[in-house]
């Protein structure tokens, strides 16, 4: 699971002209405090693309059902 924002992002840069998609997919688990993954960007160093991309993820978790919980329910780390 915490490896699909890079197959993600890898998938993307197979197709031409959307390396900034792919850049976005791939930071859209970054965390403003530095403490997402698969880099560890923190901030503003987040693009912001990805920060909206996590938006809709999260809205997204709350309002579906995942294979891995039913919806509504967010674990916090």
């Amino acid at each position: 699971m915490c490896h699909h924002p890079e197959w993600g992002s890898s998938m993307l840069t197979e197709i031409p002209g959307l390396d900034t998609v792919a850049e976005a997919v791939h930071a859209h688990h970054e965390r403003w405090d530095g403490t997402g993954y698969p880099r560890g960007l923190a901030g503003e160093s987040i693009p912001l693309a990805s920060r909206i991309i996590a938006v809709c993820d999260a809205f997204s978790a709350m309002t579906t059902e995942r294979p891995y919980r039913p919806r509504g329910r967010l674990t916090m780390p």
